[in-house]
């Protein structure tokens, strides 16, 4: 599901773009349970093109610059988007003096985006208590 959804990702950015934004040509695969040298040498390789690259850079690239709270949720096991991508944007956060305004809430559970109406709810009450109170939500993992 995962490889799936990357693709339709790069098939629609390329498409509007005129391009790939980014390439492999470079890119060392392994881990797939058979030859992986006969599968670099063999796999279709791409070339990323200088416009998409700026556009990406210019409006997709999570900085961690914030201004207002924010609570990021993420199910522990979502298949489309590691909890990793989360530890990188905490980071970038960090990076840019903006940690105070980021929490991150994980509730363990397989899938994408697979939170209960009623843990939308409470994290959208906590944002709202934070910007009232300037109290941030502790962090949660449940």
């Amino acid at each position: 599901m995962g490889l799936y959804f990357a693709q339709s990702v790069l098939k629609e950015t390329s498409g509007l773009l005129g391009g790939l934004p980014v390439d492999n040509l470079q890119s060392i695969y392994d881990g797939f349970g058979f030859n992986d040298e006969e599968l670099n040498k063999n796999v279709k390789r791409y070339s990323k093109i200088p416009r998409a690259v700026e556009h990406v850079l210019n409006y997709y690239t999570p900085t961690g610059q914030i201004a207002d709270p924010i609570i990021a949720m993420h199910a522990t096991y979502d298949e489309l988007l590691p909890a990793s991508n989360y530890n990188y944007y905490e980071q970038a956060t960090f990076i840019n003096n903006t940690n105070h305004l980021y929490r991150q809430k994980y509730v363990v559970r397989d899938g994408h985006c697979a939170f209960s109406n009623e843990e939308v709810a409470e994290s959208f009450d906590q944002l709202v208590n934070w910007i009232k109170t300037g109290e941030r939500p502790e962090y949660q993992y449940k």
